[in-house]
């Protein structure tokens, strides 16, 4: 128990939670009840952020619930409580009483980039990074620099083509629907940031190889597009015999799209495919496998299909109508530096 607290405690000096500006908000607020939100690798912080923000005289209700990004809102908790810090994530749409905070990540990058340079290849390296890291973009492409390539932090603009609307707000950010960024003229990636979600995204969509540095284990990973897309093709080939189809629509407010369900539904119907329309709540494998369907299809964020490990084959929108036959095969196989459109604006523009 002893050591478990350390440790959250070690982890609150990583990241700057804002404190100052989180207590100017309960108290221009007047809030008395006060909800916190962290994505999974980040609840290790909730108890210490809740023991701090209560020294403001308000309750702390934690959400226990998963968050998988800004469009993951626990809504049954800000209903109940006067303001939602939701953290981890940058701000992508207004809510009256939700504050972002993007716990920015006060660990030095340099040594994990540094070791990172050993592996890249070519010259114009596109630098990559999620909110936590963003603030140290400047700082790794002078490090580039003066290992003698030619740094590009990708600009994201104002408008994102993502589900829902989400999008990066800041140059050289990626988000698991929204790679931007990363579609820039370069010979290779460098992601910033830990885990293999977010390189593994830009690999396969963005089709080139990747190298990531992790700032706080200091590992190096290689990710190449080529073993990944040849799995997302081996899927849509197995989804192709299907003779019926579990459509998921996901009950987050973020991520709701049931009229793209059920175009999809009319779609298979119209082939004499069975088809039915299933809300979940956490779309996870043990939601999908008690049903006696050969395949489904995600209306949700398009990066589920590539992190739920499922017997069947699950496929996103964009995939559907390639076994629909209303697009080729091949297009699943990304052009470089082509821009991609998300699931959700193909089929909003029917």
């Amino acid at each position: 128990m002893a050591m478990a607290m350390h440790g959250a405690r070690r982890a609150m000096h990583e990241y700057d939670c804002e404190f100052e500006r989180l207590n100017e908000e309960i108290a221009r607020r007047s809030a008395k009840k006060v909800g916190i939100q962290l994505p999974a690798g980040m609840k290790r912080l909730a108890t210490e952020i809740a023991e701090n923000l209560s020294k403001c005289g308000v309750e702390v209700i934690i959400s226990g619930n998963s968050c998988y990004g800004a469009c993951d809102i626990d809504e049954n908790l800000a209903a109940v409580v006067d303001v939602l810090f939701h953290f981890g994530h940058s701000p992508v749409r207004t809510h009256l009483n939700v504050v972002f905070v993007e716990l920015r990540c006060t660990i030095d990058v340099k040594p994990a980039v540094e070791e990172a340079l050993k592996y890249l290849n070519g010259s114009r390296i596109c630098i990559t990074t999620t909110v936590q890291h963003v603030h140290t973009l400047n700082e790794v492409a002078e490090l580039l620099i003066r290992s003698g390539r030619h740094p590009i932090i990708g600009k994201v603009g104002k408008k994102g083509n993502e589900v829902g609307g989400v999008h990066a707000i800041y140059d050289g950010q990626v988000m698991g629907c929204d790679l931007r960024a990363a579609m820039v003229e370069c010979d290779e990636i460098l992601f910033v940031g830990s885990g293999d979600f977010h390189p593994t995204a830009i690999a396969m969509n963005v089709c080139k190889r990747v190298v990531s540095a992790d700032p706080f284990t200091r590992r190096v990973g290689v990710f190449t597009p080529e073993n990944l897309i040849k799995k997302r093709i081996l899927r849509v080939e197995r989804a192709m015999s299907a003779s019926s189809f579990g459509i998921i629509v996901s009950s987050k407010s973020g991520q709701f799209n049931m009229q793209i369900a059920r175009n999809i539904r009319e779609k298979a119907e119209k082939r004499g495919i069975r088809s039915f329309i299933i809300m979940i709540d956490d779309i996870r494998e043990e939601a999908l496998c008690n049903f006696d369907l050969d395949a489904f299809v995600i209306t949700a964020c398009p990066r589920l299909v590539d992190t739920l490990s499922v017997e069947k084959p699950v496929i996103s929108v964009r995939e559907f109508e390639i076994v629909m036959g209303e697009r080729k095969l091949d297009e699943l196989i990304p052009k470089p530096n082509a821009a991609t459109h998300s699931d959700s604006e193909l089929l909003s523009k029917e």
